[in-house]
């Protein structure tokens, strides 16, 4: 499994229920040999790994009115679930979800749900990390002085306004569009 297909088969797993995509994701993560959900799981670290910047911890900061270290955890991890165009979309210039974040009230998911976690629960004792990017937080901060230049249109929508979400609900997706929904 290369990059594309890692994206490819997220994409496949959507559902506009909450609670069908892990079911889906399970079921299609069962039927993989083992040296696929290997692949697979490398790739999605690898988006993960991608996901943990301090640009990332400074607009989870602004969507969320603040966010503590296991938060940001959350929050990366469970951004690469958003699919290959919003995961490099936030990747280049976060302030370009606003539109999409703008549909949710929560966002997050049953931590129990994401790829890694699937993936690592089905290949079980043999399950091993090495090889895989390390997933540590990065402790490099932007300057909350600084949050309003980096992300004016973030900022304006979730600080100015009030609007601040929460983090840890299911997440689902509308059918015609694939646009999450929280």
């Amino acid at each position: 499994m290369n990059d594309d297909e890692h994206w490819s088969f997220l994409e496949s797993c959507k559902s506009p229920r909450a609670d069908q995509f892990e079911q889906n994701l399970r079921s299609a993560l069962e039927e993989l040999p083992e040296e696929e959900l290997r692949d697979f799981m490398f790739h999605n670290r690898v988006a993960i790994a991608k996901s943990n910047t301090p640009q990332l911890k400074a607009f989870a900061d602004v969507i969320f009115d603040s966010c503590s270290d296991s938060q940001y955890i959350d929050f990366y991890n469970w951004l690469p679930m958003l699919g290959k165009f919003l995961h490099n979309a936030a990747l280049e210039n976060a302030d370009q979800l606003v539109q999409e974040l703008k549909s949710f009230t929560r966002v997050g998911g049953d931590l129990g749900s994401l790829p890694c976690v699937v993936a690592a629960e089905i290949l079980g004792d043999e399950f091993d990390v090495e090889g895989l990017p390390e997933l540590e937080v990065d402790k490099t901060r932007v300057k909350e002085d600084q949050y309003k230049i980096l992300f004016p249109i973030t900022y304006k929508e979730f600080v100015e306004s009030g609007k601040a979400l929460m983090f840890n609900c299911p997440i689902s997706w509308d059918e015609q569009h694939s646009t999450p929904q929280g």
